[in-house]
């Protein structure tokens, strides 16, 4: 042995008959915003929310309805419909070679997921898009386990809840597709009929065919009775001078208005142009029905002017 080699750090020694202890994959996940590195479990623990940045992260149909309803007593609703070519399309690839592979990587057979279970014992059925599954997109089966989800809120008279995340409809059926936003609109009519909450829960990412129909209706289905003169303004009341209002706008009822299009400009510009220097208005009283509804500085309540009649009115006992 040279001096050289006394001097350098023995080699380190190998044992051919010792296995490799592997790191098992996915214990570690970067985070899109931050990119902080995370141990699965601790952001498991934290409902997929990071605890660097608080980014809320894509979770599953079923992880989402795992969070959402109580362990005890739930089961799934249309998972005996199962995708068909219609049309024989396609592109690329078959139709039917895209629903083998996304079944294999998403572990579902369509991109919905309804479940009847319970919140804090509550009864409720709800459904989850699976975005994973072809992009979460509406298809047959998706708009045939959602009507069947309604229905069976209806029938046992529950709220029904939505969770989306869907890129819209599924090109590879065609008019199939797209019939499904009238299918699953008229659905929920009937469940507004019966008088049955609907709530919508838009996630990452919602867009196209399931954002214009199923998905939005929620937004605007019980507005009038919680407060009319949000969804039906008829004028804006000058408010009382104490509330220090620096510029105020009349418009012009509904019914009058000759065009939609400078209606709804001139609703724009007077919201816009009104600031107000004093505490959050009063809320509106619920549920309350009264003709004559208009917006007014301190909320909901007084009377409106009578239509064609565009002038600006004093609140009086507000």
């Amino acid at each position: 042995m040279s001096w050289l080699q006394k001097l350098l750090p023995p080699k380190i020694k190998r044992n051919p008959g010792a296995v490799k202890k592997a790191v098992p994959e996915g214990l570690w996940i970067k985070c899109d915003v931050c990119e902080a590195v995370l141990y699965r479990a601790d952001l498991e623990k934290s409902l997929d929310v990071c605890p660097k940045c608080s980014h809320h992260n894509r979770v599953t149909a079923r992880e989402r309805l795992d969070m959402m309803l109580d362990p005890e007593g739930r089961y799934e609703i249309g998972s005996e419909v199962m995708p068909v070519d219609f049309l024989k399309f396609v592109d690329s690839r078959r139709y039917t070679e895209r629903l083998d592979a996304d079944a294999n990587e998403s572990g579902e057979s369509d991109a919905l997921v309804v479940m009847q279970g319970a919140i804090k014992t509550l009864p409720v059925v709800a459904a989850a898009f699976e975005f994973r599954f072809m992009g979460g997109s509406m298809g047959s089966v998706v708009g045939e386990r959602f009507v069947r989800g309604v229905q069976s809120a209806i029938d046992q008279k529950m709220p029904f809840i939505c969770f989306t995340a869907s890129g819209g409809a599924r090109m590879q059926e065609g008019l199939m597709s797209l019939m499904q936003m009238a299918k699953t609109t008229a659905a929920l009519t009937q469940l507004s009929t019966d008088r049955l909450p609907f709530l919508s829960v838009l996630t990452d990412p919602t867009m196209s065919d399931v954002s214009a129909s199923f998905s939005a209706i929620a937004m605007t289905r019980k507005l009038p009775e919680v407060c009319p003169a949000v969804y039906r303004p008829v004028s804006l009341i000058s408010p009382p001078a104490a509330l220090n209002v620096t510029s105020t706008a009349t418009l012009s009822p509904l019914s009058v208005r000759p065009k939609a299009t400078n209606w709804r400009l001139a609703h724009r510009s007077a919201l816009a142009s009104t600031r107000w220097s004093h505490p959050a208005p009063s809320p509106c009283s619920i549920g309350s029905r009264s003709s004559g509804w208009a917006a007014t500085a301190t909320g909901c309540g007084s009377s409106a002017p009578a239509p064609g009649n565009s002038s600006t009115t004093t609140p009086t006992g507000s």
